[in-house]
């Protein structure tokens, strides 16, 4: 899978330490930590989940970053 981030009804601020997200649609707030928003900004369509596990195990060395990269994701990106 390679998910693509939704941002054609999302506004984003990006802070020194967090990316606010504002969904248009339903009016929700999101706020991403710093290892969530490289997940988000790096879902462009062009790399795999796994890709985007590796980028999160080298930069925050999360272990667990496969499953946890899925899950956002698949909560941040466009339905397929």
């Amino acid at each position: 899978m390679k998910p693509v981030a939704r941002k054609g009804d999302i506004f984003a601020e990006n802070l020194p330490e967090e990316v606010i997200l504002y969904n248009k649609t339903n009016n929700k707030v999101h706020c991403l930590g710093k290892t969530a928003a490289v997940v988000w900004e790096s879902c462009d369509g062009t790399r795999m989940v796994d890709d985007l596990a590796q980028t999160v195990r080298t930069r925050f060395g999360r272990r667990r970053a496969a499953k946890w990269c899925c899950w956002l994701s698949r909560n941040l990106s466009m339905p397929t």
